[in-house]
Order: C-alpha cells, then sequence, then structure tokens
C-alpha cells in the first residue's frame, strides 16, 4: 500500500535472482500513489512480474493481500515478500537443492536487519540454535509466545502443498502481530523444517517511517494485539495445548496485555478489554 517509492528496490532484488524460474505477484492494497505506474513496469519488462488489484472478496490489509496473492499463484514453492524487503541474488538458488533432495515442507534461513540499503546493518533476525532440542516444534512454538521471533515471513520458504485442505492462511481479521499468529499456526499442523544457519539470504527492514508494521501505541494498538492473543489462544485450544503452553501464554498476557499498556498509560486496559 503506498510504496511506490521503495517497491521498485524490492522487485529489482526479484529480478536478480541466479535461479530463473520463478513468479512474481504483487497484490495492491488499494494505494493511492504511482504503484500502478512503477509495478507496470516491470510488468512490462519482464512476464514472471503479475501485477493485481486486492479484490472485495478479500479484507483490506497485508492479510487479504496475502490470501489473493496464494490463491494466484502457480508455482511449487510460495514465499510471502513485504514490499521493503530483499532477497540476496541467491535467495531462490539457496533452497533449489534441499527441496529436491529432502522432504521438507519448509525451509529457514538466516534474515538480516537493514536500514537504507542491505549490508548496512548487523542484526541477525533469526540467530537459531544449535541444539537439535530446542528445534523441535514444541520449544519453536514456546519461542515464538516468548516473543522470540525465530523468522518474519520472507525468511521462509513453503512447499505449497502442505498449504492443501487448510481453511485459513493468512487471518484477515487480524491488524497486529499477523505473522507471529500465521507461523503459531502453520507449526501446530507440524510441517517438516530445515534450516540454514549459515546463509544471510533475506534482509529485513527496520527502523523505518515507511514501515507498514510500524503503529503508535494507542489504545486501538493494543486492542489488535488482543485480538490476535485471542485467536493464537484459540488455535491452542483447537489442539488440546492450552496447558502445555499456559506458562508462555500467562507471560505474554502479562507482558503485553498488561506491563506494556501500563507503560503508555493505560492503566485500566487490561481490565476493560
Amino acid at each position: 500500500y503506498n510504496r511506490a517509492h521503495l517497491i521498485g528496490e524490492t522487485l529489482d532484488s526479484v529480478l536478480a535472482q541466479t535461479y530463473h524460474n520463478w513468479e512474481c505477484i504483487v497484490v495492491d492494497d488499494g494505494s493511492t500513489d504511482h504503484t500502478d505506474e512503477v509495478v507496470g513496469a516491470y510488468v512490462k519488462k519482464d512476464a514472471r512480474f503479475k501485477y493485481y488489484h486486492r479484490p472485495e472478496e478479500h479484507l483490506p490489509g497485508g492479510n487479504g493481500a496475502r490470501n489473493f496473492g496464494f490463491k494466484m499463484s502457480k508455482g511449487e514453492y510460495v514465499n510471502w515478500l513485504d514490499s521493503d524487503d530483499l532477497l540476496s541474488p541467491y535467495f531462490l538458488s539457496n533452497k533449489e537443492l534441499e527441496f529436491l533432495n529432502g522432504n521438507f515442507d519448509a525451509i529457514v534461513s538466516l534474515s538480516q536487519t537493514f536500514y537504507k540499503i542491505s549490508g548496512d546493518g548487523s542484526i541477525l533476525w533469526n540467530i537459531l540454535p544449535d541444539n537439535k532440542d530446542q528445534l523441535q516444534l514444541n520449544n519453536l512454538i514456546k519461542d515464538f509466545l516468548k516473543q522470540n521471533m525465530l523468522w518474519p515471513p520472507i525468511a521462509i520458504v513453503w512447499k505449497k502443498t502442505f498449504f492443501d485442505k487448510k481453511k485459513e492462511l493468512w487471518n484477515e481479521h487480524l491488524k497486529s502481530w499477523q505473522d507471529w499468529e500465521f507461523h503459531i499456526k502453520m507449526l501446530l499442523e507440524k510441517p517438516s523444517l530445515h534450516f540454514k544457519s549459515c546463509d544471510i539470504d533475506t534482509f529485513y527492514r527496520i527502523d523505518s517511517s515507511d514501515k507498514i508494521s510500524s503503529k503508535v501505541k494507542d489504545k486501538q494498538f493494543f486492542i489488535n494485539l488482543k485480538k490476535s492473543i485471542d485467536a493464537v489462544i484459540i488455535l491452542l485450544k483447537s489442539k488440546a495445548l492450552i496447558v502445555t503452553f499456559s506458562s508462555e501464554i500467562k507471560n505474554l498476557i502479562a507482558r503485553v496485555l498488561i506491563k506494556l499498556p501500563i507503560q503508555n498509560g493505560y492503566y485500566k486496559f487490561s481490565l476493560l478489554c
């Protein structure tokens, strides 16, 4: 949405892939700037770019655009790329052999934060543990519940068949922590994951006023957070796992729905919502 000034960098990083058999689906969420003109130039230049406007059957917001983009995709593998993220030229080629030689549902690689150009930041988003026990699915879910976001959407490539018969991918009713809820939901489906802990091949933009996920911490912000946490609690209950993760859920509520609102001046938030 209104990313005409940034999306060209993102599409250039797709165009620079050393692996050539890809499609790039851009879904506009109702932009009012000159996004049409910018993306249209890429579509004219390379038929592998596809450009759509989110239809009304999907709710406004990033999740509606993500779901529609998935619906229009034709490839065997899928990755969700935000309009200000960047890929290394080897992002796709790094995954090809692993998917061909292993029975994996998804491959996770390292993502590095950046400010204006890839390489100007030094923080790794997802430093994965060396201990294999810590990579068990339940422990990964616990990490997400502790707000240890192990990977952003850009850093994980999924085999498309993993999503067959799943009623919902991205929850279009959520406005905050959408990727947090999505990854927990997918982990509860017990995917086979492969971790590439030596390759940095995605770059996640931070500390930018243009960042889609940047929000003022007003009361609505916390109401949206509560909706995402409630959605995850419902997921855990549906899998009879709420007791397994009760400690993490209680600590999460204390941090996010009690302590954090108080720090922002909403002393009665936890009681009113």
